[in-house]
């Protein structure tokens, strides 16, 4: 590692806007470790395909789906609600699917209520889940749940927030306060999927193509060397030459290159 990285790395380490705290610090050190080798973070498992597109069908179908709220006394839906309209600057699209994106990589989505001087709520404002650490104080009259939201601000200052002013949707989760992230409990299948693209990518880079070699033990100057290979191809190439038996003379050897079956299966990962 260069002096460089080394001393932009210490700068996010002592960045006051990530908190130590915050599970997302894992991302500074490589990301979550695994087997393969392959660091994954939240960020970098949707450099992987199959998370890319599950994460957006999943997000795309939630955020489209209608969201209703209904009056508690009547039992009937109420029209003109936040849910309809969660941001000034976003479409409920656009709000609710970066919610459920959330939701798929970190297990949590949060968002900040915003009130109006008479306490209305007027819109509410995302909270990137990588800013976020809840943990559970002592229940209060004001608080109930006892959680208390965590929040690192832009700015680098660190707010303390209530769930009077916090909606959080957590997913599957173990302590009741959280929801698990998919991907760090996914991060070996993650990282095994990711070492074999790079794998299949540096294969295809380096150009091993060669389907075999052809070699004698006479000394050949570069026209007889052309003529051989000429003849060796117009013999065994393409559909007419496959399966025809080669007979070689002059202590002539073939030795194959091409990629045994077992081998081979790396295309049939990437495939899956």
């Amino acid at each position: 590692m260069s002096l460089f990285k080394i001393r932009e790395r210490r700068a996010n380490i002592e960045n006051p806007a990530v908190p130590l705290t915050n599970l997302s610090l894992l991302g500074l050190f490589g990301g979550q470790p695994t087997d393969s080798g392959v660091p994954v973070t939240e960020y970098t498992a949707m450099n992987m395909s199959a998370v890319y597109r599950a994460v957006s069908l999943i997000s795309g179908l939630a955020g489209s789906l209608p969201l209703m709220a209904v009056d508690i006394a009547t039992k009937k839906p109420v029209e003109g609600t936040i849910l309809e309209d969660p941001h000034p600057d976003m479409t409920p699209l656009e709000y609710w699917r970066m919610q459920a994106v959330w939701r798929c990589l970190w297990g949590n989505s949060y968002s900040q209520k915003i009130y109006k001087r008479g306490g209305k709520l007027a819109w509410l404002n995302p909270i990137s889940p990588d800013r976020v650490s809840v943990v559970r104080a002592k229940p209060i009259a004001q608080n109930p749940s006892g959680k208390i939201f965590k929040v690192t601000q832009p700015d680098g200052t660190m707010v303390a927030l209530t769930p009077n002013e916090v909606m959080h949707i957590p997913g599957i989760g173990y302590d009741g306060i959280c929801g698990i992230s998919p991907v760090r409990m996914a991060a070996q299948a993650i990282g095994m999927a990711q070492a074999a693209e790079a794998t299949a990518a540096r294969l295809f880079k380096s150009g091993n193509m060669l389907s075999g070699l052809l070699s004698t033990e006479a000394e050949l100057d570069q026209a007889q060397a052309e003529t051989l290979q000429a003849r060796w191809a117009e013999k065994f190439s393409g559909i007419d030459g496959a399966h025809r038996v080669a007979v070689l003379d002059s202590g002539a050897k073939f030795q194959s290159l091409v990629m045994p079956n077992d081998d081979a299966q790396l295309l049939e990962s990437r495939d899956f």
